[in-house]
């Protein structure tokens, strides 16, 4: 088989355009899934660390004295 990574199209084979348009949509599919993965792993963080904050307000709300706001961290 020759070096077919640099051909222009219209002198490729079906053989090699066929594989060129596979190789292109896999990689297409690995950005994509990629990239929503790294989105859900942000979102994941942002989520966990507001509710951590809104835990921590909550608890501040509630303390009565001292004792109780040093417990709130």
């Amino acid at each position: 088989m020759r070096d077919w990574t640099f051909l222009p199209w219209r002198e490729m084979t079906r053989k090699e355009r066929a594989l060129t348009v596979v190789i292109n949509l896999l990689g297409s599919v690995i950005i994509v899934v990629l990239f929503v993965g790294i989105l859900f792993i942000v979102g994941m963080i942002v989520e966990s660390n507001v509710q951590h904050h809104e835990e921590h307000d909550r608890c501040l709300r509630d303390a009565t004295n001292g004792l109780e706001i040093k417990q709130c961290r």
